[in-house]
């Protein structure tokens, strides 16, 4: 005969788990409520960002100004309008990312990346990521004379296939295309 363990009922056990994940932990890439922000504008675009980060939103206006000059040689800019964007060190990887509604919009995390192989060989994080994040900005607000009525008529509504048909594009040829151009503008990138 095999012997039978004893263990928790069952009501205990579940009553046990909801009250240990009912315990209030802090989240680690919460923006502290009394942090100070700053806003920085340039001639293209208005950067906002922690107060203890000024030199780096500083050095971030710079390498997006020179993004716009090399880009705009390959791309149509935006026709109207700054680009938003925000810089924040609230989480632990490097990333960025972009939106095209309600406005242009880029917001770009700081922390440098230090083991991710595709971006070990990279000129300056700040650079790459602006560019990346910037070629999506020109190439998804891209719109023709329809496009552009009904945006001075409407607004930037999310409708892709009117305001913004670019958006409609599929997700590896917006990669694609930023990608390409991170590589071929810093001499690094992917």
């Amino acid at each position: 005969m095999a012997a039978r363990g004893k263990g928790l009922p069952l009501p205990i056990l579940v009553a046990a788990c909801l009250g240990a994940l009912s315990i209030p932990r802090p989240t680690g890439a919460q923006v502290p409520p009394d942090e100070p922000w700053r806003t920085l504008e340039t001639e293209h675009f208005r950067i906002a960002f922690p107060a203890p980060l000024e030199d780096l939103a500083r050095r971030l206006g710079h390498r997006a100004e020179a993004a716009w000059v090399l880009l705009s040689r390959e791309l149509p800019p935006p026709k109207r309008g700054k680009v938003d964007v925000a810089l924040s060190d609230h989480v632990d990887f490097p990333n960025g990312f972009a939106r095209i509604y309600p406005s242009n919009r880029i917001y770009i995390y700081a922390p440098p990346p230090m083991d991710l192989l595709e971006l070990a060989f990279m000129d300056e994080w700040l650079e790459l990521v602006m560019i990346h994040e910037l070629v999506h900005i020109f190439h998804l607000d891209h719109t023709g004379p329809v496009g552009e009525f009904l945006r001075r008529v409407m607004g930037r509504v999310p409708l892709h296939w009117l305001f913004f048909p670019q958006a409609a594009s599929p997700i590896w040829l917006a990669e694609g295309m930023a990608v390409h151009y991170e590589s071929a503008l810093t001499g690094a990138g992917r």
